[in-house]
């Protein structure tokens, strides 16, 4: 099964086999809820929270863009926040390129929906992050902070 090996991939420890793994991930995951929901329960969710901490900000945007495909299915809505995911979205508002940036705050607006993600995002500092978004942030990363 495809997904299973491009799961596999991102625990492979290569640098090119994560970001090829988790760059086609997310395009499989794209508006594709069966695609989400296989990821979600063959263990995609836990490498891709750990890409979050790279030292590489391009691999913690592409981590965040998966993510924000994944945390559509409720299910994994609720895996991404108990694995750890919203401290290191959280600090990717301030870190991140602009992109990740927006990809950040669109996952964290995904992950919003569950109440446990909710006061996760509330004890990390986030509504002070979101403010400050909508004020100073270019247009398209504005309306994902709202």
């Amino acid at each position: 099964d495809a997904i299973m090996f491009l799961v596999s991939m991102l625990a492979s420890g290569s640098e090119v086999g994560l970001t090829t793994a988790a760059a086609a991930l997310r395009n499989l995951a794209c508006e594709n809820i069966e695609n989400q929901m296989c990821i979600g329960r063959a263990g995609g969710i836990p490498p891709l929270v750990e890409m979050l901490s790279s030292h590489s900000v391009n691999n913690q945007t592409l981590a965040a863009a998966t993510l924000t495909n994944l945390s559509v299915f409720e299910d994994n809505n609720k895996i991404i926040g108990r694995v750890g995911a919203i401290p290191p979205l959280v600090k990717l508002l301030d870190d991140g390129n602009e992109e990740g940036i927006g990809q950040a705050a669109a996952c964290l607006w995904n992950l919003a929906n569950d109440p446990e993600n909710s006061d996760t995002m509330i004890s990390e500092g986030l509504i002070p992050k979101l403010v400050y978004l909508l004020q100073e942030a270019p247009g398209h990363i504005s309306r994902c902070a709202a």
